[in-house]
């Protein structure tokens, strides 16, 4: 196989139809995707976008408050445009990416014969008619209304099912439009959030490599660099987000945006999430059963979760772990307890989170000996991946006040005791490797509780 370094190319030339043969042994392509409009005035090239996705007939979907950051000026363009359209306005000020709103834009989508969705909004927004015109074979648009989360070009949407939080693997959208005159004046608590899931990758890129060398995960280092690239993108930009200046914001946009290239390049979203974006997940399930809606924007608590992820790194980066402590730890594993604590932290949707567990076996002990040998193995190369390419709490931090956003979960609404939860339970979400399940294997999540 020819390969092809791709890591630092541009954002057009990582567009090619033909992709990218890797030396990860996979081919890269971020297909369906053929045009982004990044700039200020970008939202008079929309009608190049929706010709670019050979859509003639779209149906705008929005919720009450992208309809009024970009809705009105949406349809401004596509009726000088001569654009025939429809519109699905979501009833809630803040939508859930739920069933009931996958159902109300298929209906709507279905009952109108529109030929493509024209997503105006960010995560959420996004995330539905990805997953809508993935089912529908539909193509889809958006328009961005702040750059708030890196989602918006990835094939995946973190959706609630049952009331638990799963990714959902799709489509990107063929064209995006990211008008900085709009994402500049978004709520400031919105570009705090970009920056917040952006700074995630603090974590996430080293739990990757972790999890190759402890689980022998799927890892691309090209990839690795390209949403490496991405962060820095973000992170330096965050003083400039933090005052609204255009070219702050446009750079912080771009680094959202090779996020997204990332992602879909593996078709995993092993490089954009770690451990801080489990505790975000727990948090919105517990907020969504007590009251219908998260506590804040993902990218906030998000960021929040990335800082409380460092802190729990800094009390590992040297250590020499006990093994046979930790074999002994992990024997004494109590099954009826821990089903008791899954119901007790996520509700509603535990008996799916007890069902998974059963399926996956992340506590079987057999499957652990073979994990914990790994570890035992490869301790000194573990140490290295932490030393190396996860940042020290304090560089992180100094990310996250340039922009004036959060840094503690105090800050968020979330007591000492919801971060425990958090943590404890962010292993259970889903089957993949990441910071609790490493301290539950070495026989440290109790006591890693102490140290948040």
């Amino acid at each position: 196989m020819q390969c092809q370094p791709f890591s630092t190319l541009p954002l057009e030339e990582l567009m090619r139809p033909q992709g990218f043969d890797c030396a990860c042994g996979k081919h890269h392509d971020v297909s369906p995707l053929q045009k982004v409009f990044l700039g200020p005035g970008a939202l008079g090239n929309l009608p190049q976008a929706l010709a670019a996705a050979k859509v003639r007939n779209p149906l705008l979907v929005a919720d009450p408050n992208t309809m009024a950051a970009a809705g009105d000026a949406v349809q401004t363009v596509l009726q000088d445009a001569g654009i025939a359209h429809g519109v699905c306005l979501l009833g809630q000020s803040h939508p859930e990416p739920d069933e009931q709103n996958v159902g109300a834009i298929t209906l709507a989508l279905c009952k109108g014969g529109y030929d493509g969705l024209l997503a105006v909004g960010s995560g959420v927004v996004n995330d539905l008619c990805k997953v809508v015109c993935h089912a529908a074979a539909k193509p889809q648009v958006t328009v961005t209304t702040a750059p708030s989360m890196d989602g918006y070009l990835s094939d995946s949407a973190s959706m609630l099912w049952g009331g638990l939080k799963t990714s959902v693997y799709c489509r990107c959208p063929v064209a995006l439009v990211c008008d900085t005159d709009i994402l500049r004046n978004a709520p400031m608590r919105m570009l705090q959030a970009g920056v917040g899931d952006m700074l995630a990758k603090c974590v996430s890129l080293g739990e990757w490599h972790l999890s190759q060398i402890i689980n022998e995960e799927y890892y691309c280092p090209e990839a690795n660099a390209l949403m490496l690239r991405a962060a820095k993108l973000a992170w330096d930009a965050a003083g400039g987000v933090g005052r609204r200046e255009e070219k702050a914001v446009r750079q912080l946009m771009e680094g959202i945006i090779l996020s997204g290239v990332a992602v879909t390049f593996v078709h995993v979203s092993r490089p954009s999430s770690g451990l801080e974006h489990y505790l975000s997940h727990v948090w919105d399930m517990r907020a969504v059963a007590r009251h219908g809606v998260p506590d804040d924007l993902h990218g906030i608590q998000t960021g929040v979760g990335t800082l409380l992820s460092l802190k729990l790194y800094e009390h590992i980066r040297g250590l020499q772990p006990d093994f046979d402590r930790a074999v002994k730890t992990v024997q004494a594993f109590d099954r009826p307890a821990w089903e008791a604590n899954v119901r007790r932290v996520f509700g509603p949707a535990a008996e799916q989170v007890i069902a998974a567990e059963a399926r996956e076996g992340k506590h079987d002990f057999t499957r652990y000996q073979s994990r914990i040998a790994r570890i035992a193995v490869h301790w000194d190369e573990i140490q290295q991946i932490i030393s190396k390419e996860i940042p020290h709490y304090d560089d992180a931090l100094r990310v996250m006040r340039a922009v004036g956003g959060p840094c503690s979960a105090e800050e968020i609404g979330q007591d000492h005791e919801s971060v425990v939860d958090a943590l404890v339970a962010s292993q259970e979400i889903r089957d993949k490797y990441v910071l609790s399940r490493l301290l539950w294997d070495l026989g440290l999540l109790d006591e890693a509780t102490n140290w948040l």
